[in-house]
């Protein structure tokens, strides 16, 4: 897997990792991922679907969504990207 940032609005890679972590949780195991663990862990307001809404994220889940190779997740700031994991 690359890792490739400009480090907008203060998103680490780890915590990039996380997220793809949580959203793929969901997309492989249905809806009921917690949205608790994404404001502790990350410090960020409400479910991944009030984020992709308010244009924060942006996000894919490709293929088989166990196997870690095979997503790509990308979280923007209002459209510029921050982290993009391949």
């Amino acid at each position: 897997m690359s890792t490739t940032t400009n480090d907008v609005g203060g998103l680490l890679p780890g915590q990039a990792r996380l997220l793809a972590s949580l959203y793929e949780h969901r997309a492989g195991g249905g809806e009921g991922f917690a949205t608790s663990a994404i404001s502790s862990n990350l410090g960020l307001p409400g479910s991944i679907h009030a984020l992709v809404d308010q244009g924060l994220i942006e996000a894919m889940v490709m293929t088989d969504t166990w196997r870690k190779d095979n997503w790509s997740l990308r979280i923007t700031e209002r459209g510029g990207t921050i982290v993009r994991l391949l």
